[in-house]
């Protein structure tokens, strides 16, 4: 069992995943923990856990497609052809 601590408590983790930031190499995993016997977002910012909203997590998912919507573009360029990508 993994266990974090956000705030000077210890959660459960029950879930980790990772976590991309343009250009920045730390704050590299996220995670959901049982609080109170729900599901909760915890988040890091320099190394510091937090418990995070939804949305922030949800804003995280649409910089990933962007980012590889335009990495698809560049291969589609260089290629010249269009690319099964997935």
């Amino acid at each position: 069992m993994k266990v974090i601590t956000v705030k000077g408590k210890e959660y459960e983790v029950i879930h980790e995943f990772p976590v991309m930031h343009e250009g920045w190499e730390c704050d590299h995993c996220g995670f959901v923990v049982n609080k109170n016997e729900k599901p909760a977002l915890v988040l890091s910012d320099h190394g510091s856990f937090y418990f995070a909203k939804n949305k922030e997590l949800e804003e995280k998912i649409a910089e990933y497609r962007e980012a590889m919507k335009l990495s698809k573009q560049a291969l589609v360029m260089i290629y010249n052809k269009k690319l099964d990508i997935t």
